[in-house]
């Protein structure tokens, strides 16, 4: 599997945004402190990632309904 690593623009509905917000609350309790790095999706941690898609997400959002 390819990891991408850069931004990529992608189109989602409100609703799919909802959508996905609802499931980072559901895999934030994935997130092990102890996991080796070398086992994360680009050494990241899970609580790390489901932090900055929760953060982009309340951004879209926002913009969307300002």
């Amino acid at each position: 599997m390819k990891i991408i690593t850069r931004p990529i623009p992608v189109k989602f509905t409100e609703d799919e945004l909802e959508t996905i917000a609802n499931a980072m609350a559901d895999y934030i309790h994935y997130d092990d402190p102890d996991i080796d790095p070398d086992d994360l999706i680009g050494g990241i941690s899970v609580a790390d990632r489901v932090d900055s898609i929760q953060h982009k997400i309340s951004v879209a959002l926002f913009r969307l309904n300002s």
